[in-house]
């Protein structure tokens, strides 16, 4: 993140997941973290979240427990869920 102005300030930067194709229906967006920074007039600054992937998992019906679905999800950054430009696709390739 980049701080272009001339005053000090704050910035939460927000992490979402979408899943590309689900096998039921999901929520567009998934907030999975965030994490708020000061960020000095002028200075330019990398920011890491982590996050488990237990955040991923939907309630499954049928086996009556949570799951994590095999498969792609995009997950994007940004300081809201409709201004995220950081994106990048995450693959999960079993749960257990």
């Amino acid at each position: 993140m980049r701080n272009s102005g001339k005053r000090d300030s704050d910035e939460v930067v927000q992490l979402y997941a979408t899943a590309i194709k689900p096998p039921v229906s999901m929520p567009l967006r998934q907030l999975i973290g965030f994490k708020r920074e000061t960020i000095k007039a002028g200075e330019t600054k990398t920011v890491e979240i982590a996050f488990p992937a237990q955040l991923l998992r939907r309630w499954d019906d049928v086996a009556k427990r949570y799951v994590v679905d095999p498969g792609a999800y995009r997950i994007a950054a940004g300081p809201a869920s409709d201004q995220a430009p950081l994106d990048a696709e995450l693959v999960i390739v079993s749960s257990k």
